[in-house]
């Protein structure tokens, strides 16, 4: 009877984890970090991309780099990403996103996110409960979450990353959010 017990506790609290974290239970086959402009010069006028991956399920033609991320460097992002710890701080309202990560899946885009470091603010495919803190109630009874942005700890790491992959637009420490 403990053993049954223990399994469906274990079973409950993955389960709960993998709910709150949708990165972390996706079926993959490969993770791809992209290094890329947010302004496409070579339309006019230009082009402000506002997702790794557009309405077609195309990468945008500003790519300065990519790299498919090991297996064990992919989980390790997949679970970051969408714990609670990784959120909390403020956003800014700027969104101008350099850094990309798409999931693939038989070699097309299953899901991804697009990340803006300097207003500190994600866009995701998949809804992120966690990044859901401080929420304040509005006039019309919506919620409205004020500290949705990267921690700190969390901006580092992704900020790492670049850094070892050597891609642009690596953070500068920034009083507002560091």
């Amino acid at each position: 009877m403990f053993k049954l017990k223990s399994i469906a506790v274990l079973l409950f609290s993955i389960n709960a984890f993998a709910q709150q974290n949708p990165y972390a239970s996706l079926s993959y086959d490969s993770l791809v970090i992209y290094d890329f402009e947010y302004l496409d010069y070579s339309v006019k006028p230009r082009k402000r991309i506002m997702s790794i991956i557009d309405e077609n399920g195309k990468l945008p033609n500003t790519i300065k780099k990519s790299v498919r991320l090991p297996a064990k460097e992919a989980k390790e992002l997949s679970d970051k990403i969408g714990l609670k710890s990784s959120y909390g701080q403020i956003t800014a309202a700027c969104f101008d996103p350099h850094f990309g990560m798409v999931y693939y899946e038989n070699g097309k885009p299953k899901e991804h996110v697009t990340i803006c470091l300097t207003c500190n603010f994600p866009r995701s495919s998949l809804e992120i409960p966690t990044r859901d803190q401080g929420g304040e109630k509005m006039d019309n009874g919506e919620m409205y979450y004020t500290l949705e942005g990267f921690s700190k700890s969390f901006r580092q790491y992704l900020n790492d990353i670049k850094k070892k992959y050597d891609f642009s637009a690596q953070l500068v420490k920034s009083d507002m959010f560091d």
